[in-house]
């Protein structure tokens, strides 16, 4: 990734972004029809693979691909997973609950980070 021309790096969080805007317009609505609990698994278990192909390909093409579907999958943990607990919650529980449902998801993208530019032996 290093000897690759800045504008293909870009391109990683443009096809994330893509992912997110196109998701937007019919992930809310299968949480909807099909129930948000269903919707969320499913999305779930659909992101481990992507992840994994991310995190182990040479090939920046598939990067795209993955980052593309992951983008989607933000759309489903957000619309689906995140309404989902907080209308689990009790009232007075929500607002925190919700709060940690983000910092988890935060601290999760900050580690992958940290550990892929520090601890990684792959540079």
């Amino acid at each position: 990734m290093q000897c690759v021309k800045g504008e293909y790096i870009g391109l990683i969080g443009a096809m994330a972004f893509a992912g997110v805007a196109i998701s937007c317009f019919f992930i809310p609505a299968l949480g909807d029809k099909y129930g948000r609990l269903r919707v969320f698994v499913v999305n779930i278990f659909l992101q481990l693979p992507l992840y994994l192909m991310a995190n182990f390909t040479n090939h920046l093409g598939v990067v795209y691909v993955a980052c593309f579907y992951l983008g989607m999958g933000l759309i489903g943990r957000f619309t689906c997973g995140f309404v989902l607990l907080t209308e689990s919650l009790p009232k007075k529980h929500q607002m925190l609950g919700g709060s940690l449902y983000a910092i988890g998801d935060v601290t999760a993208t900050l580690y992958i980070t940290f550990f892929l530019r520090y601890i990684s032996n792959s540079s």
